[in-house]
């Protein structure tokens, strides 16, 4: 099968397993929300960044390491698995001597029983990582679609099980662990590969060479994702935090139908081609463009609907999160349009520069959460890194341009069409729902402004980037296998 068809088809089944698995993610969490408050929706939240700190750890950038490499050696996935594994060994004893501490430091002594009953989760993660890497350098993503569809759906099941007989914060500990664990016995029962009894020095230099620029990566890239958690903990509370967490929890969802399914398989691809500069060039733009196309609708529809979404899925006790959700919005269109730079910088085998560009991001977003602490509100906090994404997006396109060859204009021609389309999108549906307000009850004004937005858009890009419509709908149609 040539590359081309194997892209095409892994971008169906990482499509199956972005979308089908966050939507399943979408429904537990709703479910969830009916029966906890946001105290205990936050209280989980900060146990789980940790947990998500101390994975870094684990797993070392093993991983991106063995997608990366142009060539395999059967003793670099060996020695990966055996190095994170006791790393995920030693971390996690680790997390149960230092809980306590931990909960003391961040002033949520709730929440030590929570991470030493998480800490399976390191070492369950670690016999699955080198599986998954292989995979996704393979272009294995229906293995991959079907393993995480399982583990989400048994995940949620747990959680809901727990939560509707009274298990309160202990059913999000479930979901994590039973999610963690199913889809570790789907994957070793599914993948070819088995690690085997050997270790490899030359191969461990190599892979920690790599890894451990992404290892500071991805500590970076915490601090710009995650450790907003623990300081709206730490200074607003767990039950502001569990607002934050629920509109954080739709923007990540977004996030990931939009973008995890075009990462896992570009990464790969543009690995194969990263000595190939036009080529780059082009599917870099390709990639921003298709982004864009469906990003900037997405998230300026959520802008207006916000109120709607909210009260219709939500109980009445949710509804401070709708002004928290409208401002990570505008965030998310700075996340999705802007994720293809750092997997054109992995691909290209620089990490360093990708580091830097991570220091960036870290440092801005830690800048715009302590500016607006003082605001009081957890609404502030969404407003400031709302503006800290917008300004920083020119200097992370700069960084791209120093490895591929791209214009400004060339750049700036992907987003325009799709930027004035869903600026007239969002009136429209504006105007839709003040005509309807004071008629319409929240879910037949979600349904009528979201069916509403999609033809608005629709029709105007047809008009302003028909080729840019067409080549969406080709792809999607191109992507589906004859036979599932």
């Amino acid at each position: 099968m040539s590359l081309r068809k194997q892209a095409i088809e892994g971008l169906f089944w990482s499509a199956v397993q972005s979308w089908g698995s966050s939507l399943l993610v979408v429904i537990t969490y709703i479910i969830l929300a009916a029966f906890l408050g946001p105290a205990e929706m936050g209280l989980v939240a900060v146990a789980a960044a940790v947990m998500a700190l101390l994975d870094i750890f684990v797993s070392q950038g093993f991983s991106t390491a063995i997608i990366q490499r142009p060539e395999l050696s059967p003793e670099y996935p060996d020695t990966a698995f055996w190095i994170n594994l006791a790393a995920s060994f030693f971390v996690s004893g680790l997390a149960l001597a230092l809980a306590d501490l931990i909960a003391t430091l961040l002033k949520q002594p709730q929440i030590a029983p929570i991470i030493r009953w998480l800490t399976p989760g390191l070492v369950v993660g670690a016999l699955s990582s080198t599986q998954v890497a292989i995979l996704r350098r393979d272009l294995a993503f229906r293995t991959l679609a079907i393993r995480r569809l399982i583990a989400t759906s048994v995940g949620g099941v747990i959680g809901v099980s727990m939560a509707a007989t009274g298990y309160g914060v202990w059913s999000l500990v479930g979901q994590s662990l039973g999610s963690s664990f199913c889809g570790m016995v789907v994957l070793w029962s599914a993948a070819r590969w088995h690690p085997a009894l050997r270790f490899s020095k030359s191969a461990a230099r190599g892979l920690t060479g790599f890894g451990i620029h992404v290892v500071g990566v991805q500590v970076l890239d915490f601090l710009h994702r995650r450790a907003d958690n623990l300081i709206i903990s730490f200074y607003l509370g767990a039950a502001a935090l569990g607002y934050y967490g629920m509109a954080y929890a739709v923007l990540a969802t977004l996030t990931r139908i939009l973008t995890e399914t075009g990462a896992a398989v570009s990464l790969p691809v543009f690995s194969k081609i990263q000595n190939k500069p036009e080529q780059m060039s082009h599917g870099f733009l390709t990639v921003t463009r298709l982004t864009a196309f469906l990003a900037f609708p997405s998230f300026c529809g959520l802008i207006v609907v916000a109120p709607d979404l909210v009260s219709t899925f939500l109980p009445s006790r949710w509804q401070p999160t709708v002004p928290v959700m409208q401002a990570l919005a505008v965030m998310g269109i700075a996340q999705c349009v802007t994720y293809p730079n750092a997997t054109v910088l992995v691909a290209c085998g620089r990490p360093g520069l990708r580091l830097w560009l991570q220091i960036l991001n870290a440092g801005t977003a830690l800048i715009a959460i302590f500016v607006a602490i003082p605001w009081g509100t957890v609404s502030a906090v969404a407003v400031a890194l709302a503006i800290r994404a917008i300004v920083t997006w020119p200097i992370r396109i700069a960084v791209t341009r120093a490895v591929v060859p791209v214009a400004w204009s060339a750049y700036c021609r992907q987003l325009v069409a799709p930027a004035l389309g869903s600026a007239i999108m969002m009136l429209a549906v504006a105007c839709l729902r003040w005509a309807l307000r004071s008629t319409l009850e929240p879910p037949l004004l979600l349904g009528m402004g979201v069916a509403a937005g999609v033809c608005v858009y629709l029709m105007v890009m047809s008009l302003l980037a028909r080729s840019s419509l067409k080549e969406t709908a080709d792809v999607l149609r191109t992507s589906l296998p004859w036979r599932l």
